[in-house]
């Protein structure tokens, strides 16, 4: 999981909260990134890892090339980037690799893995669109945190938790993070 500096720290607090109950997460985040997630979570990231009540987190340097994730190799089943700034998609379309966060999600579509780009800015310009375009013509998943109200959240961390438990689905995991569409049948 990439973290870049984004507003829209709460979106990937929640998911390594969800995530990492189950599942081995390999993270990295830029430096606005931990600036971003300490001013807005209010603690910073390495103290929040730290004091996952579960150790299944690493966090990874983002100038370690000789990191797993820079490999093609390893055995890592997606990514996902949380929140996304313009700029790191721009990177990310452009084949840059000047970073460990940037490569990761390189390796993710050479060798076909899901990747999931979850962009925390508006309005798009057309150049934002054009690169978001472009990714998804390659196959990775866009998924704007953007509310639904047909289940009548109730709260911040309603709205988040539906947020984050679609991009969780995007990514295959099933999880119970939001309620479906049911055809407004009870």
């Amino acid at each position: 999981m990439g973290i870049t500096g984004a507003s829209g720290s709460v979106y990937a607090k929640k998911l390594i909260e969800t995530l990492a109950k189950d599942h081995m997460l390999h993270l990295v985040i830029t430096k606005n990134g931990e600036e971003v997630f300490e001013y807005e979570i209010g603690k910073s990231f390495r103290r929040f890892v730290a004091e996952l009540p579960y150790g299944h987190c690493h966090i990874e340097e983002i100038d370690n090339m000789f990191s797993i994730l820079a490999s093609g190799s390893s055995d890592l089943d997606g990514m996902l980037i949380v929140p996304c700034t313009m700029g790191t998609i721009g990177k990310i379309n452009a084949g840059t690799s000047d970073n460990l966060l940037i490569r990761a999600a390189d390796v993710m579509m050479k060798e076909g893995k899901p990747l999931v780009i979850v962009p925390r800015e508006t309005p798009f310009s057309t150049l934002h669109l054009r690169n978001l375009h472009s990714l998804s013509s390659l196959g990775v998943k866009i998924v704007p945190p953007i509310p639904s109200f047909y289940d009548k959240p109730n709260t911040i961390d309603d709205l988040v938790g539906q947020s984050v438990g679609r991009i969780i689905k995007a990514m295959g995991v099933s999880n119970e993070l939001y309620n479906r569409w049911s055809g407004g049948n009870d």
